[in-house]
């Protein structure tokens, strides 16, 4: 984690110096007002609000890479 936060051969910081939160990585695919997601979403017609719903899941099994495909018979998984 310290080198993927460019903390593990830092000349500049010490890995001790290091703060809580600083080697967080802000996920790609949550919505970020004004980044990822228009600053006017809450205002979506209900037609359009299920582009802003939130989806979660757990993959426990490896399943989920299931919901890619077209149907059981293309399925690549065992």
């Amino acid at each position: 984690m310290l080198c993927h936060g460019r903390r593990g051969n830092n000349s500049e910081q010490n890995i001790n110096e290091t703060r809580p939160g600083e080697l967080a990585v802000q996920c790609i695919a949550c919505p970020i007002p004004n980044v990822n997601l228009l600053s006017n979403w809450a205002d979506a017609p209900p037609q359009m609000r299920f582009l802003y719903y939130l989806f979660l899941s757990f993959d426990i099994c490896f399943q989920l890479k299931r919901k890619k495909t077209s149907s059981w018979s293309k399925d690549p998984s065992p």
